[in-house]
Order: C-alpha cells, then sequence, then structure tokens
C-alpha cells in the first residue's frame, strides 16, 4: 500500500494499472479488497489474477508463487503494451532472497530493474529496494493507510517465513550490517546498468 500511495502522489494512476496478484490463501481475500477499494478511491485500473493452484511436485511453493506472478505480469503487460512492472520490493526482501540463495548455494539475484524475460523490451523496477520494511509500515501509518499483514509472514510455515523468523535474527547477530552488505551488493558504486531503466 505504501508504493501504491506513493505512486498515487506522483500523479501515476493515470497511466498505470494495478495487477493483484491472488495466490488462494486465507488472507487473499481481505488483501485484494483492501487494495481493490483503494484504487476505486483513487481511480486506478485495477486487475486480479488468480495464481493456478495446480503446482508441479518438483518446485516449492515459493519457487512456484514466483514464477506464477512473473508470467502473469507478462500477459497483462503484453494486453496493455506496458514497458516497466513496478513492484513493491523492499530491502527486508533483499536480505531473506540473499540468505536463501547463500543457504542453496545460488548467486544472488534481486536486480533494481531486470528485463521481465532475457528477449523482452518490458523491465521489473523495484524502486523501494533500498527501503527496510519498517519504514515502508510507518509510512502506511503516518499516512492512515489501510494495510494487512498476512500471519503466515511470521509463521514459519514456509522457506521464507522460516528465513525471516528464524536465520535473519541470527544473521544480524553475527552480521549487524547485513542489510548495508546487500545493499552494497543491488547498488554497486561501478555499475551503472542497474539504474538505466529507473
Amino acid at each position: 500500500m505504501a508504493c501504491l500511495h506513493f505512486l498515487t502522489k506522483g500523479k501515476h494512476s493515470q497511466h498505470g494499472m494495478v495487477v493483484f496478484i491472488h495466490h488462494g490463501t486465507i488472507t487473499s481475500d481481505l488483501s485484494e479488497k483492501i487494495v481493490r477499494d483503494y484504487c476505486k478511491a483513487y481511480s486506478w485500473q485495477f486487475k486480479s489474477l488468480a495464481i493456478n493452484p495446480d503446482r508441479p511436485m518438483a518446485s516449492s511453493q515459493e519457487e512456484y508463487w514466483r514464477d506464477e506472478r512473473y508470467r502473469l505480469f507478462g500477459q497483462v503487460a503484453a494486453s496493455f503494451s506496458a514497458c516497466k512492472i513496478i513492484t513493491a520490493h523492499h530491502l527486508d526482501d533483499a536480505v531473506e532472497t540473499y540468505l536463501f540463495n547463500t543457504l542453496n548455494g545460488k548467486a544472488y539475484t534481486m536486480p533494481v530493474s531486470r528485463r521481465l524475460k532475457e528477449d523482452s523490451n518490458v523491465f521489473v523496477v523495484r524502486p523501494f529496494i533500498r527501503n527496510k520494511k519498517e519504514s515502508l509500515l510507518m509510512y502506511c501509518k503516518e499516512n492512515n493507510l489501510c494495510y494487512y499483514v498476512d500471519p503466515t509472514n511470521f509463521d514459519g510455515s514456509n522457506m521464507r517465513s522460516y528465513i525471516r523468523k528464524n536465520i535473519v535474527p541470527h544473521a544480524l547477530f553475527v552480521n549487524a550490517g547485513l542489510y548495508t552488505v546487500v545493499e552494497k551488493i543491488l547498488y554497486p558504486p561501478n555499475n551503472k546498468v542497474l539504474f538505466e531503466y529507473i
């Protein structure tokens, strides 16, 4: 909601569409209503799309949901002739992804801006990636924005929430500057490519 309100203040509602991805969880309906009501009040075009519940056995829930989200984003971008997809990823997301990929022996990848696909002219832009989640929640409170915190975010029921609840606090104990480390990876001083399409 902080991202949406920020873009509304910039009068982007005349030029954009808000896409809500319904994950089929017990909290999805409430979250969708909050976003839908806001869009109606501020004249945003709104579209809700549901993730296919038939997840392949070989895929983890997090990986499948991520792939489905970007597949659906791609569909909307094509039908809307959009050149940019703006997501509300924040620095906490980046830290969790960094830890997840590191623990699984994968390279860390969450660039500030990237192509939706290698051969695509549509770019995924993450303008809030340097902001901690707590600062976005504070922004919502200061601007009296209605928002909903999914209780599964901290119950450890999936790998990302497990990392958030159990691993991030220990990682911060080992290195209190973890957020700064990840931010430097996101914004290397000699790399201008990340800023090209913002």
